[in-house]
Order: structure tokens, then C-alpha cells, then sequence
């Protein structure tokens, strides 16, 4: 079981998500030992709405943002994960700047040439912020310097993506990672958007 809390209120000066007291519980992912099958369940299903990963068809999420629950499955019904997040009622307390636009792809981070430790805090904003939003898949952006070698940047966003999934938990499943091309240099892109979002398209400047 993992839990994630409120760092506190908006404007702390890092990202924030809800304008809670520190310590708020704001979302809290399941991972059953003895994987049931969603039949045996008897939830009503017709409150959900249901996401399959274009990426990964064995991986069907059914996603209730009335309730704020998420539930995980495989293809075959096998439940793999049980998430719960804040309500929709509750929409009003969520801090301005992470409010969702009008349902347009938007970039939740950006970074270039950073010190591993460095990138693993932005990574940490990253994974809290899919935590609490578990209807939303992860993408890994990264471009490289022209004249890099080869597989530079699938390198770099396996690494980021090992991290998030090892070291924070987030479903492997919901991390697609994306070779941009080449560009200035060592960049990242990171970008937490609905299945609905077609995959952020790179932006590479290649000379």
C-alpha cells in the first residue's frame, strides 16, 4: 500500500496539488497480494469509465472521478491495483496552477543537464502528482545533443522510468517513454495527461 499526503497549501514555492492541511491523506494506491478478478467484486461498473493503454492492451484501467476511485486490471479481469483520490466535489480545494485546462495536452515539467540526485527531486513532484491523479498516464520526453550515441535517450528515460516505478511505485503501465530526437542538449519533458491525449508530440532541433 502506498499513501500520499498534502504537502501542504498553494504557493509553498514546489509544486502543490491541493490546498490542504499538511498531512491530508490525498491518495492512497492498493496492490492486492491475492489478485481478485473484477467480477468477483460486484461493483457496478456502469458509474466508470473504462481506458485501455495504446501502449499496452493487457492493461485496462476503469476510472470513477465521482467517487475518485481507480481500479487496475489486466486483460484477463485480474485486478493489479485499487487507487483512491480525492472526489470530484472536491475539486474546488485543488490549488490553481494544477488545475486541468479544457482537456488540452499540458506539460507538468521541464529540465535540462541536471545532477542525478537533482532529477530524482523533480521526478518525486512527478510521481506525486500521478499518485493523486491515477486516471492520467506518464510521459518521459528526452532529447539529446546531435552527434550523441546511439539509444542516448532511451538510456536516460529508462532510467528516469526505473526510478518512478522501483523507487516510487507508480504502475509500470502508466509510464510511456519517447525519444524526442536531438536537440541543444540533455532536455526532459514530462507530461501526466488521459488516455482521451493523444502522446505529446517532441519538438526536436536537429542541425
Amino acid at each position: 500500500m502506498n499513501v500520499v499526503y498534502s504537502d501542504g497549501g498553494c504557493g509553498k514555492g514546489q509544486p502543490s496539488e491541493w490546498n490542504v492541511p499538511v498531512g491530508t491523506v490525498i491518495g492512497i494506491t492498493l496492490y492486492p497480494q491475492t489478485k481478485p478478478v473484477l467480477s468477483d467484486l460486484r461493483i457496478n461498473l456502469s458509474k466508470f469509465e473504462k481506458f485501455v493503454n495504446p501502449l499496452n492492451n493487457d492493461s485496462v484501467f476503469y476510472n470513477d472521478e465521482e467517487d475518485g476511485i481507480s481500479i487496475g486490471t489486466r486483460s484477463n479481469g485480474e485486478v493489479f491495483v485499487v487507487q483512491y483520490f480525492p472526489m470530484r466535489k472536491d475539486s474546488y480545494l485543488r490549488c490553481p496552477a494544477a488545475r486541468p485546462s479544457s482537456g488540452a495536452a499540458s506539460k507538468f515539467d521541464e529540465y535540462s543537464n541536471l545532477r542525478l540526485g537533482d532529477e530524482k527531486a523533480r521526478l518525486n513532484n512527478f510521481a506525486t502528482h500521478l499518485q493523486s491523479e491515477p486516471q492520467l498516464n506518464g510521459y518521459i520526453v528526452v532529447y539529446t545533443r546531435p552527434g550523441d550515441r546511439t539509444g542516448k535517450a532511451k538510456a536516460h528515460a529508462k532510467r528516469a522510468k526505473t526510478y518512478l516505478v522501483n523507487v516510487r511505485r507508480i504502475i509500470e503501465a502508466r509510464l510511456i517513454t519517447i525519444d524526442g530526437g536531438c536537440n541543444k542538449g540533455i532536455e526532459v519533458e514530462l507530461y501526466a495527461l488521459p488516455s482521451s491525449v493523444p502522446s505529446p508530440t517532441p519538438n526536436a532541433h536537429c542541425k
